[in-house]
């Protein structure tokens, strides 16, 4: 009932797992059927679109708050012109507020940064769950061995392996034909009066 041949694979390292953000859960996903792993994805996704609502939402009231410390420090600038600046108590109040907003904008600040771990920590969870559902991955070690990246920069890491290196590129024959180009041009140069 193994989703590849023979026996049961090995289990995948669990420093590895903690490393690139993937739950312990998954340590047996070579030995979980394509239909398991199926499940998997989806239950990830699922808990992907919940925390990116979530960020969503804490970017907004991040926004919020901004906009209402910007109205307060612009109240604040106007009390501070005023011949009774030193002890007003509207003053006082006022930069309480902005205070609290700023404490207020830190912590979203850093529910926010958490929530994108997470989203990161998800994607690279359900990246690997498919690449041994489709198989492009067959053992742990193989996973393992491999570095994680970021989605983007995993795509663009991809991209560049499958580039040609330089020195797998003969170009010997182009540049024949240029050099012999560049000789027939320059002769076409050649002032005939000399």
């Amino acid at each position: 009932m193994w989703p590849f041949k023979g026996k049961p694979s090995s289990i995948i390292d669990d420093k590895w797992l903690r490393d690139n953000g993937i739950d312990e859960e998954f340590a047996d996903a070579f030995n979980r059927s394509k239909g398991e792993l199926k499940k998997d994805v989806r239950r990830t996704q699922e808990k992907l679109n919940e925390i990116t609502a979530s960020v969503d939402s804490l970017d907004t009231r991040i926004r919020d708050r901004e906009l209402e410390k910007k109205k307060l420090k612009r109240t604040q600038d106007g009390l501070k012109k005023g011949d009774d600046a030193k002890h007003s108590q509207e003053l006082q109040r006022v930069k309480a507020e902005i205070e609290g907003l700023v404490s207020t904008i830190d912590q979203l600040g850093q529910r926010q940064l958490k929530e994108k771990v997470r989203i990161d920590n998800l994607q690279n969870t359900i990246r690997v769950l498919q690449q041994i559902q489709i198989r492009t991955i067959l053992t742990a070690k193989e996973l393992t061995s491999k570095p994680m990246t970021s989605s983007v920069a995993g795509l663009v890491d991809e991209w560049r392996d499958e580039l040609p290196r330089e020195s797998d590129i003969d170009n010997s024959d182009i540049l024949e034909e240029d050099s012999d180009d560049q000789e027939k041009d320059s002769n076409d140069k050649i002032d005939p009066k000399i």
